[in-house]
């Protein structure tokens, strides 16, 4: 008994930690996300469809969020503000996703804010692109694993909109082909247009 002992404890240790690599099903967005009300019913937007290419992102290169955006309002949408939110969940680099363990949310987070200026009619959809650079090391550690990406909405300066999907950052260099892939997201209503204004 007194030989397993260590061997318990070890365990014990281990998947209290979350070093054991589970992966968490159940994200949800930011609290500033969920309980957000239209200040003005009449000027709604909703994220009908995302695509990010490539499809098989590797760490450290550029990526496309293809968004098809619909106006599901009253009034001309004339304004849209797309921020993509990355955060780390785990990495693949043994050091670097025990560290990630100990750091605050700001540190595993990087966010990307892009404005538009796309005149989108009430009943009508538009397709936007927002770019962005993934980062591919941090210290001498590869940052490749998987991520959480939050995509937000704003028209007209109101946030009306997000959406919420895992994603795995692959380690090593693109060849020469580029897949698109199409990406099944989980709708995550923010508002209801008859709330009342903030």
């Amino acid at each position: 008994m007194k030989k397993s002992a260590p061997v318990v404890l070890l365990l014990l240790i281990v998947a209290f930690s979350g070093c054991t690599g589970s992966k968490s099903t159940g994200a949800t967005l930011p609290d500033e996300l969920q309980n957000v009300q239209l200040a003005n019913p009449n000027l709604n937007g909703k994220i009908i469809d995302v695509k990010l290419v490539p499809s098989d992102i590797r760490a450290g290169e550029n990526v496309t969020a293809e968004l098809i955006i619909a106006n599901a309002g009253a009034e001309n949408i004339t304004k849209e503000s797309v921020e993509l939110r990355s955060k780390a969940e785990t990495l693949d680099d043994t050091i670097a996703n025990l560290a990630l363990k100990f750091m605050g949310d700001d540190k595993k987070t990087r966010t990307f804010k892009i404005d538009f200026d796309e005149n989108i009619t009430p009943g009508t959809v538009k397709p936007i692109s927002a770019y962005f650079q993934t980062k591919q090391q941090m210290l001498g550690r590869n940052l490749a694993g998987t991520y959480q990406i939050t995509i937000t909405l704003s028209v007209n300066g109101q946030k009306v909109d997000a959406k919420i999907m895992p994603e795995t950052f692959h380690s090593g260099t693109r060849g020469n082909s580029h897949p698109h892939r199409h990406l099944l997201l989980r709708q995550l209503p923010l508002s209801h247009p008859r709330l009342n204004p903030l």
